[in-house]
């Protein structure tokens, strides 16, 4: 089993129709910020597969312009997807445009006269004529592959049909997004937007994509005035797996201020793709391993990728990042040896599970800090979210008794059943808990979600069985009802006090996994229910 992660491996099997993210690796600046280069285009002197014309390479994927279309190939003479200009002309001029100056030299084997020299670089490339008044122009902008047809005035854009061979499906989504699924991976051209100049700017037109027939496509384009030029931009994304040769699962993602997408969770496989430099390269051992990895702002490679585990089960549920890029990580860990630092709260493994809560640096090469969280039965953190100074507050289930509570806490010993919930909020270098309190009453309580808002004050969800559960008086339902009902609770900035706390649920069973909070202080709660009474309000959906 693989999951799907929002960025393309380095295949760039999707290289048409605009704002695409394919990247080779970047090369850093002072500060850790990618240096944007341009994309070239080779003319095809021999260095590449035929009948290309002219190549360029984005991710370790070669994309051939050739007449009537492009090839994909993960590497020459293996093409894993072409897209075709169905009904084109077959006498379309195939040019590149604006030559850089640059030169590629392919000096290989050792006979001279074998050698390619000097092959030009352009910086854009044109299907002239692709059809009767209608040009393809595609170029590189910021490490993307853009394609645009430009309509000539008079000419018809339903003349364009695009046909996909290699893919497994292609189709059209409610949105009007063309679907394509192809090996390993899956990309999406957004509906397309379409314009014509106008003394006031872009006017936009009315275009969408239509399924001719099975993998073909055209487009229809509304009214506008066909004495003047028209501009069609589709835009792409796309998703792709992630994995080695056994089983992976990611449980959370987020995302940093520069859009970089941060995963994890947890991975089987020991050939995990791991980055150089990382900070666990290898396998742990155990059946499962933690993982942590970081995408770039375009979704075209990782920045870093490493493992994170000991000799047992490790697992990552739980993951927010800080303004720096630190990644902090939360989850269970069978590991006697589980990596902490020097310091921690606690280094030594206590029980049948430990919690763990883990920093990684921005460049996921070091620990910031890394400690073990429980008491001698099992314990697992599932929600993490930080205060506004970078504080980790974590929750979970613990069926330890001596689970680590601090003084005052709003319930300082163990309610009974299988597990209690458990609030905890460590101080910024992982050596000390600022506040950790038991929540739960006589039966099994778990949380699951977190959030915190600027004041500090920790919003947590989960389940419970217990109907001695502790709620405030004036809640939204303070009196269970049969089976597992979801809770919601808040609690202040110190852990002691208790700013309301609520069951929510009907007579079947209920589940809150994820809680979010606004601006106000209203907290947003999102879960599971099989009860057919579970509480709603007028007008909804």
């Amino acid at each position: 089993m693989r999951f799907f992660l929002p960025w393309f491996r380095p295949l760039g099997a999707a290289c048409l129709l605009a704002s695409i993210g394919w990247g080779v690796p970047h090369r850093s600046l002072p500060g850790g910020k990618p240096e944007e280069l341009p994309l070239v285009f080779e003319e095809n002197l021999g260095q590449a597969p035929r009948p290309a014309r002219f190549t360029v390479r984005i991710s370790g994927c070669l994309v051939g312009f050739e007449p009537g279309g492009l090839s994909l190939a993960r590497r020459p003479g293996g093409h894993f997807l072409r897209l075709r200009f169905l009904g084109s002309r077959a006498n379309a001029v195939l040019q590149g445009l604006e030559p850089t100056g640059g030169r590629s030299h392919y000096l290989l084997g050792r006979d001279p006269k074998a050698w390619l020299q000097s092959v030009p670089h352009y910086a854009r490339i044109a299907y002239r004529r692709l059809y009767p008044g209608v040009d393809a122009i595609f170029y590189g902008r910021s490490r993307r592959l853009e394609f645009d047809l430009l309509l000539e005035p008079g000419a018809k854009a339903d003349g364009f049909r695009l046909g996909i061979e290699g893919a497994e499906a292609v189709w059209l989504d409610r949105e009007g997004n063309l679907r394509v699924r192809a090996g390993q991976d899956d990309f999406t051209l957004y509906k397309p937007k379409a314009y014509q100049q106008s003394e006031s700017g872009h006017a936009p037109v009315a275009v969408a994509y239509v399924m001719e027939a099975d993998r073909e496509v055209s487009l229809r384009v509304g009214d506008y005035d066909r004495s003047k030029p028209l501009v069609i931009d589709p835009v792409l994304s796309y998703s792709t797996l992630l994995g080695g040769l056994s089983d992976e699962v990611a449980h959370a993602v987020v995302a940093d201020g520069s859009a970089r997408a941060y995963v994890a969770g947890y991975t089987a496989s020991v050939g995990f793709p791991t980055s150089p430099g990382a900070y666990q390269a290898a396998h742990g051992g155990g059946a499962r391993d933690a993982f942590v990895a970081r995408l770039n702002s375009l979704g075209t490679a990782f920045e870093y990728v490493t493992y994170l585990g000991g000799s047992g089960d490790d697992i990552a549920y739980g993951l927010a990042v800080d303004g720096l890029g630190n990644a902090f990580v939360a989850g269970s860990t069978a590991s006697t040896d589980f990596p902490t630092t020097t310091g921690a709260l606690r280094r030594k493994y206590a029980g049948a599970s430990d919690a763990f809560m883990t920093v990684l640096n921005a460049s996921g090469n070091a620990l910031v800090y890394s400690t073990n969280l429980g008491g001698s039965g099992e314990d697992i953190a599932y929600g993490l979210a930080l205060t506004a100074s970078g504080e980790a507050t974590v929750v979970g289930e613990t069926g330890s008794s001596n689970f680590p509570v601090t003084a005052g806490a709003s319930r300082s010993s163990y309610g009974g059943g299988l597990s209690d919930a458990f609030v905890s909020r460590l101080n910024l270098a992982g050596t000390a808990l600022l506040f950790s309190t038991f929540l739960g009453g006589s039966a099994d309580d778990v949380a699951y979600g977190v959030a915190v808002d600027s004041l500090g004050n920790a919003y947590l969800c989960g389940y419970t069985q217990s109907g001695n559960f502790s709620t405030t008086a004036g809640s939204v339902q303070p009196v269970k009802n049969a089976g597992y009902d979801a809770f919601v609770a808040a609690l202040t900035p110190t852990g002691i006090g208790v700013l309301y706390s609520t069951f929510l649920g009907g007579n079947g069973a209920d589940f809150a996994v994820g809680v979010a909070v606004d601006g106000t202080g209203a907290a947003y709660v999102t879960g599971y229910t099989a009860s057919a009474d579970f509480p709603r309000t007028a007008g909804v959906l």
